[in-house]
């Protein structure tokens, strides 16, 4: 490759170590590129900068379009169990529970996993002053589409608890509840779409009142005989 001598500005291989027209000892290299400034070096950064920014733009509609659909899903499965527009158990508006849930997680109220269809179940209605056999699906008057599963019973004769598990259209979840057998109050301990989301769910801080042929109802008339 062909280089300027320093001293002389004539042509000189960059493997001489003699310039043959001036005589310079030296090694000779081509001068290092110039790094780009003025409009051009303003036109890449801002290239990287405004790709930077779409793609952050982007990540952000995808996750705003994903909880508004987490929101749409669990406001449908409010209205499958009959708590809407406001919680039987808290009387909290039910927009504001899944705009809730759906902000820490935007697979609240996801699709039913495959690994927890429902299998077949004997199923049993829940009648007044009966209850169903623990393990076996039951359907309560108020949330017909869907069965319910008593999976754990726990707690004290007074203040019991009870796992359920519900599979409805809208797919499985999961919920613990405290009952207090002498004044008819209960409280969520843990929900979720997993056995193991209940673990890491936040209980509800105070007991609220059961409200008669709701779908708690029937569960605490399987806890409080």
């Amino acid at each position: 490759m062909l280089v300027n001598c320093p001293d002389c500005k004539n042509k000189v291989s960059d493997d001489a170590t003699t310039c043959p027209h001036c005589g310079r000892i030296g090694v000779f290299q081509a001068p290092p590129e110039p790094k780009p400034h003025g409009p051009l070096a303003y036109i890449i950064t801002f290239g990287v900068l405004f790709g930077i920014g779409s793609c952050m733009y982007s990540n952000a509609r995808e996750h705003s379009a994903n909880k508004e659909m987490c929101i749409e899903k669990g406001i449908k499965y409010f209205k499958e169990i009959g708590a809407y527009p406001r919680l039987t158990s808290t009387g909290q508006l039910a927009e504001e529970a899944a705009e809730e849930k759906c902000g820490r997680t935007v697979g609240a109220f996801g699709e039913l996993r495959a690994s927890e269809a429902p299998k077949e179940t004997p199923v049993e209605s829940a009648k007044e002053g009966t209850s169903s056999k623990q393990g076996k699906a039951v359907v309560i008057p108020t949330d017909s589409k869907a069965t319910y599963e008593y999976l754990e019973i726990g707690g004290s004769k007074t203040k019991p608890t009870l796992l359920i598990k519900r599979t409805g259209p809208s797919g499985v979840s999961y919920a613990k509840r405290l009952f207090n057998c002498v004044d008819e109050t209960t409280k969520y301990l843990g929900e979720g779409d997993t056995l193991e989301e209940i673990k890491t769910s936040k209980p509800d801080k105070d007991m609220g009142p059961i409200i008669r042929d709701s779908i708690v109802w029937y569960h605490y008339k399987k806890v409080c005989k």
